[in-house]
């Protein structure tokens, strides 16, 4: 299937935040696996908005939550 650029684009951003988001292989994976949801909601044609915002506030509180252990 083929993506419209806006979806591409937005897409391949949240790939690299997914993988930037941590470095515990536990939480790279959680991560990954909302990035896999969100592109899933593209395929099925869903409301993109909702999984793309959810997707990344959750990264960011994984990011959020990786950060805090280093301090």
């Amino acid at each position: 299937r083929i993506y419209g650029e806006k979806s591409t684009r937005t897409a391949t951003t949240l790939f690299n935040l997914a993988t930037l988001a941590s470095n515990d292989p536990a939480r790279k994976a959680e991560a990954l696996r909302l990035f896999e949801r969100a592109l899933a909601g593209y395929e099925a044609d869903a409301p993109e908005q909702a999984d793309v915002g959810l997707t990344l506030l959750r990264i960011a509180d994984i990011k959020r939550e990786n950060n805090a252990g280093y301090s």
